[in-house]
């Protein structure tokens, strides 16, 4: 882990967790502790990268959308975070390749599936674009579902639960000889998961 990450997590996340943002973890001991994977969560809130780092040990990588890269004093510190900037209005290769990079040397990547925040407080998750899928069946990686409620706005103090759910094995993935189709399915899969780990701390 490198040492700027593993310094904001303790200084930050960790007490950010406890307070300002009051996460309440379940299923921490499904979070594999060695290996990497793709972490997919639902996304409701700026806060929601905090509250993945707080309980897992790893450095996460996460996929951001290239707008929060030009943010004067976030940008700096999700660049030594190891985020990876990504065009939402292209087909973002550098990206993609990036991502690969990241599972294929034993790394976690951390992916919002949705694309976007969901803006309708306290509704299910919604429709996800494939990414997550494409880059789990081109690593061969298992994938951790995760989800996050808010009973409403997120507010300060105001509670989060986090679930993580147990690992979709790569061995457990549809695989047919279409891999848009691998990638319908797969998503399917990841959302059905994350909907239903949502549907459980609701």
């Amino acid at each position: 882990m490198e040492r700027f990450y593993k310094w904001i997590r303790k200084i930050l996340a960790i007490p950010l967790s406890k307070t300002l943002i009051r996460g309440e973890f379940y299923g921490l001991e499904n979070i594999p502790t060695d290996k990497g994977f793709v972490l997919c969560c639902n996304h409701i809130s700026l806060t929601d990268p905090v509250l993945l780092i707080a309980p897992i040990n790893n450095q996460i990588y996460f996929m951001a959308k290239k707008e929060v890269f030009k943010i004067p004093v976030l940008a700096p510190i999700i660049k030594r975070m190891g985020a990876i900037s990504v065009d939402r209005q292209s087909n973002d290769k550098t990206a993609v390749t990036r991502s690969i990079e990241v599972v294929n040397k034993g790394n976690i990547l951390g992916i919002f599936p949705e694309g976007t925040r969901n803006k309708e407080h306290g509704t299910p998750p919604k429709k996800a674009k494939a990414g997550a899928a494409f880059i789990a069946l081109e690593t061969k990686a298992d994938i951790l579902p995760v989800a996050i409620y808010r009973k409403g706005k997120f507010r300060l103090f105001s509670k989060a639960k986090v679930k993580f759910g147990e690992i979709i094995k790569y061995s457990d993935l549809p695989s047919t000889d279409s891999l848009r189709r691998d990638m319908v399915n797969t998503t399917n899969i990841i959302m059905n998961k994350i909907t239903e780990l949502w549907e459980e701390i609701k």
